[in-house]
């Protein structure tokens, strides 16, 4: 079996500087009671039994707090953006090594491109979108445990 996570765990991977941790747990749990992220296992335990998350549910966790930051986005629409990274990570030649995430925010909502790193700058410029966020998925797959289902 995976190893999996505690609420605990999972808030302080998302507390902000100067934040409770007891805030950021809550706001987790208020994203997994929103069906937003969902435990793995069952979904009500029982008395005296926690809900237990997996790598995944962190690094969903991670990149939901990171765009709700960078682009004042509610966690409902963040979500989306979240499972279209997650399938963008997971092609074959996706490398975090190599490649950045840009998101791209315009009056149609955020869009998601795969850009080396050294063609950022450029791809910025020659963008016609409002606001950019560069995601350096190297640092945020560091933080989430190895072993997952």
């Amino acid at each position: 079996m995976a190893e999996t996570l505690t609420a605990q765990e999972i808030g302080q991977a998302i507390q902000k500087p100067s934040e409770s941790l007891d805030a950021a747990i809550y706001r987790f749990i208020n994203w997994s009671k929103m069906g937003l992220i969902k435990p793995h296992g069952e979904q009500h335990p029982g008395r005296g039994r926690h809900k237990r998350f997996t790598a995944t549910n962190l690094l969903e966790a991670l990149l939901m707090q990171t765009i709700i930051d960078a682009f004042g986005s509610s966690a409902l629409s963040a979500r989306q953006s979240v499972e279209a990274i997650k399938k963008m990570i997971s092609k074959p030649h996706f490398d975090s090594a190599k490649q950045a995430l840009v998101l791209s925010r315009g009056p149609g909502g955020i869009s998601i491109a795969r850009v080396k790193f050294d063609g950022i700058g450029k791809y910025i410029l020659e963008s016609e979108l409002d606001a950019h966020m560069v995601l350096n998925l190297q640092n945020i797959l560091a933080r989430i445990p190895s072993k997952e289902d």
